[in-house]
Protein backbone atom coordinates (compact mmCIF):
# COMPACT_ATOMS: atom_id res chain seq x y z
CA UNK A 1 0.00 0.00 0.00
CA UNK A 2 1.48 3.37 -0.94
CA UNK A 3 2.66 5.51 1.93
CA UNK A 4 1.44 9.14 1.96
CA UNK A 5 4.09 11.78 1.63
CA UNK A 6 5.14 13.40 4.89
CA UNK A 7 7.79 16.04 4.18
CA UNK A 8 9.69 17.31 7.23
CA UNK A 9 12.96 19.17 7.36
CA UNK A 10 16.07 19.04 5.21
CA UNK A 11 19.77 19.73 5.76
CA UNK A 12 21.04 23.27 5.30
CA UNK A 13 20.73 24.65 1.78
CA UNK A 14 23.49 23.41 -0.53
CA UNK A 15 23.93 23.33 -4.27
CA UNK A 16 25.03 20.27 -6.17
CA UNK A 17 25.96 20.24 -9.84
CA UNK A 18 25.63 17.46 -12.37
CA UNK A 19 27.34 17.25 -15.75
CA UNK A 20 26.32 15.31 -18.86
CA UNK A 21 27.55 11.70 -19.32
CA UNK A 22 26.39 10.70 -15.81
CA UNK A 23 23.04 9.83 -14.15
CA UNK A 24 20.79 7.26 -12.39
CA UNK A 25 17.47 5.33 -11.61
CA UNK A 26 14.35 5.03 -9.30
CA UNK A 27 10.55 3.91 -8.62
CA UNK A 28 7.26 3.28 -5.99
CA UNK A 29 3.56 1.68 -5.14
CA UNK A 30 2.22 -0.95 -2.60
CA UNK A 31 3.43 -4.43 -1.74
CA UNK A 32 3.24 -6.98 1.06
CA UNK A 33 5.96 -6.91 3.75
CA UNK A 34 8.51 -9.71 3.97
CA UNK A 35 7.03 -11.47 7.02
CA UNK A 36 7.16 -15.24 6.48
CA UNK A 37 10.15 -17.55 6.48
CA UNK A 38 8.40 -19.56 3.76
CA UNK A 39 7.52 -18.75 0.19
CA UNK A 40 4.15 -17.08 -0.38
CA UNK A 41 2.06 -16.73 -3.51
CA UNK A 42 1.93 -13.36 -5.19
CA UNK A 43 -1.41 -11.65 -5.72
CA UNK A 44 -1.69 -8.90 -8.27
CA UNK A 45 -3.61 -5.92 -6.92
CA UNK A 46 -5.57 -4.05 -9.57
CA UNK A 47 -3.95 -0.74 -8.77
CA UNK A 48 -3.53 2.15 -11.14
CA UNK A 49 -0.35 4.19 -11.12
CA UNK A 50 -0.75 7.91 -10.57
CA UNK A 51 1.52 10.42 -12.23
CA UNK A 52 3.47 12.55 -9.75
CA UNK A 53 5.36 14.90 -12.00
CA UNK A 54 4.58 18.01 -10.01
CA UNK A 55 7.29 20.34 -8.74
CA UNK A 56 8.50 19.54 -5.25
CA UNK A 57 9.65 21.94 -2.55
CA UNK A 58 10.20 21.73 1.19
CA UNK A 59 10.22 24.42 3.85
CA UNK A 60 12.91 23.87 6.48
CA UNK A 61 12.82 24.75 10.15
CA UNK A 62 14.76 27.99 9.54
CA UNK A 63 12.11 29.17 7.07
CA UNK A 64 14.10 28.61 3.87
CA UNK A 65 12.63 26.67 0.96
CA UNK A 66 14.48 23.82 -0.71
CA UNK A 67 13.47 22.87 -4.25
CA UNK A 68 14.05 19.43 -5.71
CA UNK A 69 13.44 20.78 -9.21
CA UNK A 70 16.51 20.82 -11.50
CA UNK A 71 17.77 24.21 -12.63
CA UNK A 72 19.68 24.65 -15.89
CA UNK A 73 23.03 26.46 -15.62
CA UNK A 74 25.46 27.46 -18.36
CA UNK A 75 28.53 25.20 -18.68
CA UNK A 76 31.73 26.80 -17.36
CA UNK A 77 34.00 24.87 -19.70
CA UNK A 78 33.95 23.71 -23.29
CA UNK A 79 34.50 20.16 -22.04
CA UNK A 80 31.10 20.23 -20.27
CA UNK A 81 28.13 19.54 -22.54
CA UNK A 82 25.46 20.61 -20.05
CA UNK A 83 25.03 21.39 -16.38
CA UNK A 84 22.10 21.15 -13.98
CA UNK A 85 21.90 22.22 -10.32
CA UNK A 86 19.64 21.25 -7.41
CA UNK A 87 19.17 23.23 -4.18
CA UNK A 88 19.52 20.00 -2.18
CA UNK A 89 22.22 17.36 -1.66
CA UNK A 90 22.89 14.71 -4.30
CA UNK A 91 24.79 12.03 -2.38
CA UNK A 92 24.30 9.00 -4.65
CA UNK A 93 25.60 8.39 -8.18
CA UNK A 94 23.11 8.94 -10.99
CA UNK A 95 21.85 6.19 -13.29
CA UNK A 96 21.39 6.23 -17.05
CA UNK A 97 19.09 4.25 -19.31
CA UNK A 98 16.41 4.68 -21.98
CA UNK A 99 18.09 7.96 -23.04
CA UNK A 100 17.49 9.39 -19.58
CA UNK A 101 19.59 10.36 -16.58
CA UNK A 102 17.99 9.72 -13.19
CA UNK A 103 19.09 11.56 -10.04
CA UNK A 104 18.16 10.83 -6.42
CA UNK A 105 17.91 14.22 -4.68
CA UNK A 106 18.00 14.75 -0.92
CA UNK A 107 19.92 13.33 2.01
CA UNK A 108 18.74 11.29 4.99
CA UNK A 109 19.49 12.76 8.40
CA UNK A 110 20.29 10.60 11.41
CA UNK A 111 17.09 10.61 13.43
CA UNK A 112 16.89 10.67 17.21
CA UNK A 113 13.47 9.03 17.00
CA UNK A 114 11.97 6.21 14.96
CA UNK A 115 10.58 8.67 12.40
CA UNK A 116 12.45 9.72 9.23
CA UNK A 117 13.40 13.40 9.35
CA UNK A 118 13.98 14.25 5.70
CA UNK A 119 12.36 13.73 2.33
CA UNK A 120 13.66 13.82 -1.22
CA UNK A 121 12.84 13.31 -4.88
CA UNK A 122 13.75 11.46 -8.03
CA UNK A 123 14.50 13.68 -11.03
CA UNK A 124 14.70 12.59 -14.67
CA UNK A 125 16.75 14.47 -17.27
CA UNK A 126 17.46 13.99 -20.94
CA UNK A 127 20.87 12.35 -21.05
CA UNK A 128 21.92 14.12 -24.23
CA UNK A 129 21.29 17.72 -23.15
CA UNK A 130 20.11 17.76 -19.51
CA UNK A 131 16.57 18.91 -20.29
CA UNK A 132 14.36 18.12 -17.26
CA UNK A 133 11.71 15.46 -17.93
CA UNK A 134 9.99 15.19 -14.55
CA UNK A 135 10.54 15.29 -10.79
CA UNK A 136 8.70 12.93 -8.45
CA UNK A 137 8.64 13.35 -4.69
CA UNK A 138 9.81 10.51 -2.41
CA UNK A 139 8.15 10.09 1.01
CA UNK A 140 11.60 9.72 2.62
CA UNK A 141 15.09 10.70 1.46
CA UNK A 142 16.76 8.42 -1.13
CA UNK A 143 18.89 5.70 0.44
CA UNK A 144 20.85 4.48 -2.58
CA UNK A 145 21.67 5.04 -6.23
CA UNK A 146 18.71 4.67 -8.61
CA UNK A 147 18.74 1.81 -11.10
CA UNK A 148 17.12 1.27 -14.50
CA UNK A 149 15.99 -2.23 -15.39
CA UNK A 150 13.59 -3.61 -18.00
CA UNK A 151 11.63 -0.41 -18.55
CA UNK A 152 11.36 0.51 -14.86
CA UNK A 153 13.23 3.01 -12.74
CA UNK A 154 13.97 1.81 -9.21
CA UNK A 155 14.96 3.80 -6.15
CA UNK A 156 15.28 2.90 -2.48
CA UNK A 157 14.18 5.45 0.09
CA UNK A 158 14.55 5.45 3.87
CA UNK A 159 15.86 7.14 6.97
CA UNK A 160 18.49 6.13 9.52
CA UNK A 161 19.10 6.06 13.25
CA UNK A 162 22.78 5.48 12.59
CA UNK A 163 23.05 1.73 13.17
CA UNK A 164 19.79 0.74 11.46
CA UNK A 165 17.34 1.99 8.86
CA UNK A 166 13.89 3.55 9.22
CA UNK A 167 11.01 2.89 6.83
CA UNK A 168 13.15 1.64 3.94
CA UNK A 169 11.22 0.87 0.73
CA UNK A 170 11.90 0.01 -2.89
CA UNK A 171 9.99 2.18 -5.40
CA UNK A 172 9.35 1.54 -9.08
CA UNK A 173 8.55 4.41 -11.46
CA UNK A 174 7.52 4.37 -15.10
CA UNK A 175 9.26 6.34 -17.82
CA UNK A 176 6.77 9.20 -17.29
CA UNK A 177 7.54 9.52 -13.56
CA UNK A 178 4.37 7.73 -12.46
CA UNK A 179 4.89 5.65 -9.34
CA UNK A 180 3.85 2.11 -10.19
CA UNK A 181 4.40 0.40 -6.85
CA UNK A 182 6.29 0.63 -3.58
CA UNK A 183 7.14 -2.11 -1.09
CA UNK A 184 6.01 -1.81 2.50
CA UNK A 185 8.55 -0.20 4.80
CA UNK A 186 11.09 -2.10 6.90
CA UNK A 187 12.99 -0.64 9.85
CA UNK A 188 16.35 -1.95 8.65
CA UNK A 189 18.63 -0.92 5.80
CA UNK A 190 17.27 -2.32 2.53
CA UNK A 191 19.74 -3.53 -0.11
CA UNK A 192 19.09 -4.43 -3.74
CA UNK A 193 20.94 -7.65 -4.60
CA UNK A 194 19.81 -8.43 -8.15
CA UNK A 195 17.10 -8.05 -10.78
CA UNK A 196 15.95 -10.81 -13.11
CA UNK A 197 13.48 -13.58 -13.87
CA UNK A 198 10.62 -11.18 -13.16
CA UNK A 199 11.79 -10.30 -9.65
CA UNK A 200 13.82 -7.89 -7.57
CA UNK A 201 15.88 -9.63 -4.89
CA UNK A 202 16.27 -7.62 -1.67
CA UNK A 203 17.93 -8.07 1.70
CA UNK A 204 17.88 -6.23 5.01
CA UNK A 205 20.87 -5.36 7.17
CA UNK A 206 22.06 -3.28 10.09
CA UNK A 207 25.45 -2.42 11.61
CA UNK A 208 25.62 -5.61 13.72
CA UNK A 209 26.80 -7.85 10.88
CA UNK A 210 25.83 -11.46 11.42
CA UNK A 211 24.88 -14.72 9.74
CA UNK A 212 21.21 -14.64 10.76
CA UNK A 213 18.52 -12.29 12.08
CA UNK A 214 17.81 -10.52 8.75
CA UNK A 215 15.45 -11.06 5.83
CA UNK A 216 16.12 -12.04 2.24
CA UNK A 217 13.11 -11.71 -0.05
CA UNK A 218 11.93 -11.38 -3.64
CA UNK A 219 9.22 -9.08 -5.01
CA UNK A 220 7.55 -9.28 -8.40
CA UNK A 221 8.56 -6.59 -10.86
CA UNK A 222 4.99 -6.34 -12.16
CA UNK A 223 3.32 -5.50 -8.85
CA UNK A 224 5.91 -5.24 -6.04
CA UNK A 225 4.26 -8.10 -4.12
CA UNK A 226 6.46 -10.33 -1.97
CA UNK A 227 6.86 -13.74 -3.64
CA UNK A 228 8.99 -15.31 -0.93
CA UNK A 229 10.78 -14.28 2.24
CA UNK A 230 13.37 -16.21 4.28
CA UNK A 231 15.74 -15.58 7.17
CA UNK A 232 19.33 -14.77 6.28
CA UNK A 233 22.32 -12.80 7.48
CA UNK A 234 23.22 -9.21 6.61
CA UNK A 235 23.59 -9.17 2.82
CA UNK A 236 24.73 -6.39 0.50
CA UNK A 237 25.64 -8.20 -2.74
CA UNK A 238 24.11 -10.87 -4.95
CA UNK A 239 24.31 -12.43 -8.39
CA UNK A 240 21.54 -14.14 -10.36
CA UNK A 241 22.50 -17.12 -12.55
CA UNK A 242 19.78 -19.11 -14.36
CA UNK A 243 17.52 -19.89 -11.43
CA UNK A 244 20.28 -19.56 -8.84
CA UNK A 245 20.72 -16.58 -6.52
CA UNK A 246 24.20 -16.26 -5.05
CA UNK A 247 24.24 -14.09 -1.92
CA UNK A 248 27.18 -12.63 0.01
CA UNK A 249 25.74 -13.05 3.50
CA UNK A 250 27.09 -12.33 6.96
CA UNK A 251 28.33 -8.94 5.84
CA UNK A 252 30.19 -10.57 2.94
CA UNK A 253 31.86 -13.29 5.03
CA UNK A 254 29.79 -16.18 3.67
CA UNK A 255 28.33 -17.33 0.35
CA UNK A 256 24.84 -18.73 0.04
CA UNK A 257 23.36 -20.50 -2.97
CA UNK A 258 19.56 -20.14 -3.05
CA UNK A 259 16.78 -21.21 -5.37
CA UNK A 260 15.76 -17.96 -7.09
CA UNK A 261 12.12 -19.06 -7.36
CA UNK A 262 11.55 -20.11 -3.72
CA UNK A 263 14.44 -18.70 -1.67
CA UNK A 264 15.36 -22.17 -0.41
CA UNK A 265 19.02 -22.38 0.63
CA UNK A 266 20.97 -25.08 -1.17
CA UNK A 267 24.32 -24.51 0.52
CA UNK A 268 26.33 -22.02 2.55
CA UNK A 269 30.09 -21.70 3.04
CA UNK A 270 32.14 -19.31 5.17
CA UNK A 271 34.08 -17.98 2.22
CA UNK A 272 34.20 -14.48 0.75
CA UNK A 273 33.38 -14.03 -2.95
CA UNK A 274 36.14 -12.28 -4.89
CA UNK A 275 35.04 -9.29 -6.93
CA UNK A 276 35.71 -8.61 -10.59
CA UNK A 277 36.47 -5.17 -12.01
CA UNK A 278 32.72 -4.48 -12.38
CA UNK A 279 32.17 -5.16 -8.68
CA UNK A 280 30.25 -8.36 -9.37
CA UNK A 281 31.17 -11.88 -8.27
CA UNK A 282 34.00 -13.39 -10.35
CA UNK A 283 32.50 -16.45 -12.06
CA UNK A 284 33.70 -18.59 -14.96
CA UNK A 285 31.39 -21.31 -16.26
CA UNK A 286 30.46 -23.32 -13.16
CA UNK A 287 33.18 -21.92 -10.86
CA UNK A 288 32.98 -19.11 -8.31
CA UNK A 289 36.30 -17.60 -7.22
CA UNK A 290 36.64 -16.98 -3.50
CA UNK A 291 38.89 -15.88 -0.68
CA UNK A 292 39.33 -18.48 2.04
CA UNK A 293 41.05 -18.24 5.40
CA UNK A 294 42.69 -20.86 7.61
CA UNK A 295 43.33 -19.19 10.96
CA UNK A 296 45.36 -16.10 9.93
CA UNK A 297 46.40 -17.35 6.48
CA UNK A 298 44.37 -16.44 3.41
CA UNK A 299 44.13 -18.28 0.11
CA UNK A 300 42.60 -17.94 -3.37
CA UNK A 301 40.21 -20.68 -4.43
CA UNK A 302 37.47 -21.92 -6.74
CA UNK A 303 34.24 -23.60 -5.64
CA UNK A 304 31.48 -25.24 -7.66
CA UNK A 305 28.42 -23.01 -8.02
CA UNK A 306 26.12 -26.07 -7.97
CA UNK A 307 27.09 -27.52 -4.59
CA UNK A 308 29.79 -25.30 -3.02
CA UNK A 309 32.45 -28.00 -3.13
CA UNK A 310 36.03 -26.83 -3.43
CA UNK A 311 37.60 -27.44 -6.85
CA UNK A 312 41.09 -26.12 -5.97
CA UNK A 313 43.01 -23.63 -3.84
CA UNK A 314 46.07 -21.49 -4.50
CA UNK A 315 48.71 -20.13 -2.06
CA UNK A 316 47.43 -22.35 0.74
CA UNK A 317 50.06 -23.37 3.26
CA UNK A 318 52.52 -21.24 1.30
CA UNK A 319 54.47 -20.16 4.36
CA UNK A 320 53.72 -16.45 3.94
CA UNK A 321 50.88 -14.04 4.48
CA UNK A 322 48.54 -14.01 1.50
CA UNK A 323 45.52 -11.69 1.11
CA UNK A 324 43.70 -11.95 -2.24
CA UNK A 325 42.06 -8.69 -3.31
CA UNK A 326 40.25 -9.48 -6.56
CA UNK A 327 39.84 -11.61 -9.66
CA UNK A 328 39.15 -11.06 -13.35
CA UNK A 329 38.02 -13.78 -15.71
CA UNK A 330 39.69 -14.10 -19.14
CA UNK A 331 39.35 -16.51 -22.06
CA UNK A 332 42.38 -18.44 -20.81
CA UNK A 333 41.82 -18.42 -17.06
CA UNK A 334 41.49 -16.14 -14.07
CA UNK A 335 43.82 -13.27 -13.16
CA UNK A 336 44.12 -12.62 -9.45
CA UNK A 337 45.64 -9.87 -7.32
CA UNK A 338 46.89 -9.84 -3.76
CA UNK A 339 47.55 -7.15 -1.19
CA UNK A 340 51.35 -7.48 -1.34
CA UNK A 341 51.32 -6.29 -4.96
CA UNK A 342 51.48 -9.57 -6.84
CA UNK A 343 49.39 -10.33 -9.91
CA UNK A 344 49.05 -13.91 -11.14
CA UNK A 345 47.15 -16.01 -13.69
CA UNK A 346 45.64 -19.40 -12.84
CA UNK A 347 44.23 -22.21 -14.99
CA UNK A 348 40.51 -22.52 -14.15
CA UNK A 349 40.49 -26.31 -14.36
CA UNK A 350 42.97 -26.97 -11.56
CA UNK A 351 44.40 -23.66 -10.28
CA UNK A 352 47.84 -24.19 -11.84
CA UNK A 353 49.85 -20.97 -11.93
CA UNK A 354 50.29 -19.88 -15.57
CA UNK A 355 52.38 -16.79 -14.86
Amino acid sequence: MPRPTDPSRMPSRRQFLLSAALVGVAGCTGGEPPSDSTATESTVPGTTATTTTRGTTETTTDGTTTSYEPRREPPKSGAVRWRVAFDAPVTHPPAVGDDGAYVAVGQAEISQSREPESSGALAALEAKDGTPRWTTELPVAPASQPEVYDGGIYCTSGGSIGFSGIDHRLHRFGSDGAEQWCTDGVDQFLNRLAFGEGRAYLATSDDALGFDGQRLFAVGLADGETQWSVESGDAFDGRLLDGTLLVASGGGRAIENRDAETGERRWQRRLEPLRSGSGSFAILDDLLFVEGRDDEDGWFGAVEVADGSERWSYARDGGRSFVPTGAAVTDDGVVGTEYDGRVFSLAPADGTEQW
